[in-house]
């Protein structure tokens, strides 16, 4: 019976081992200051000031990318016609003009 008897009581210690491990992990409620709150509120004001901001940025960003668009819109049909004209002209050329002779 000893034997049976120091079993247990050395599985007991190991249980109460783990419990006192699992209590020293349970997270602790920090008290909160009153004075804390009243300056988290500020804190959010501003923090909410910057989010506008960053929006206002952003969509002045997209403004501005939409505009640089539409000019690329608009001057496409003039790139279209001076690429045209580019090839008619080397159309119109001869190979020899594109050719030299080296001296030796």
């Amino acid at each position: 019976m000893s034997g049976e008897h120091s079993k247990l009581l050395a599985e007991n210690r190991q249980l109460q081992l783990q419990v006192e491990e699992l209590q020293s992990k349970k997270k602790k409620k920090v008290a909160l200051d009153p004075n804390a709150v009243f300056a988290n509120v500020e804190v959010i004001k501003r923090s909410l000031e910057k989010a506008e901001q960053a929006r206002v940025r952003e969509e002045t960003q997209k403004a501005k990318v939409a505009e640089k668009k539409s000019d690329a819109k608009a001057k496409e049909p003039l790139a279209e016609a001076e690429t045209s004209r580019t090839s008619l002209l080397l159309q119109r050329t001869q190979m020899e003009e594109y050719m030299f002779e080296w001296e030796l």
